[in-house]
């Protein structure tokens, strides 16, 4: 796994540099933390992360970064309904979703099977509207939350 997050991490390094873009303590620290996470982090849970702590300590700077990020596609934002701003790396190509425990917050990430790619296809062909992306988050309860849960 350590070496997934380092290839990637590296890939979107040589990629930013190839554009002409520093890559400063925070940046790289702030990647890495999205990377590794493997989910959707707040802003504060970013903050919070030693890895920036030791990069950064302005909030201010975390704060530009996630939006560098966010205007550089290297990062967008998840809304799973509790009024926090969650932000993810996008480097990874992948399209996914998530489920959300409504209990302990625990979020996990999910694909969905490809025929739901093609419904996605047929809505737009059949209402004449050109999908730019979509969001679909599933809410519940974990294994752990369903215990003594009737």
């Amino acid at each position: 796994m350590l070496k997934v997050i380092n290839a990637e991490f590296d890939d979107i390094l040589n990629g930013l540099r190839k554009a002409g873009h520093r890559i400063t303590k925070a940046r790289s620290a702030i990647l890495l933390t999205l990377i590794s996470a493997g989910k959707p982090l707040t802003a504060a849970q970013i903050l919070a992360d030693a890895r920036v702590r030791a990069a950064s300590r302005e909030k201010t700077t975390v704060y530009r970064e996630l939006d560098f990020l966010l205007a550089e596609k290297l990062a967008h934002t998840i809304d799973l309904q509790d009024g926090k701003r969650r932000f993810e790396i996008s480097h990874r190509g992948e399209h996914h979703h998530h489920l959300v425990c409504t209990k302990c917050e625990t979020v996990t990430c999910v694909e969905l099977p490809k025929h739901l790619h093609d419904i996605e296809a047929a809505l737009g062909k059949k209402h004449h509207f050109l999908i730019t992306s979509h969001s679909l988050e599933f809410f519940g309860l974990c294994q752990s939350c369903q215990v003594g849960h009737a």
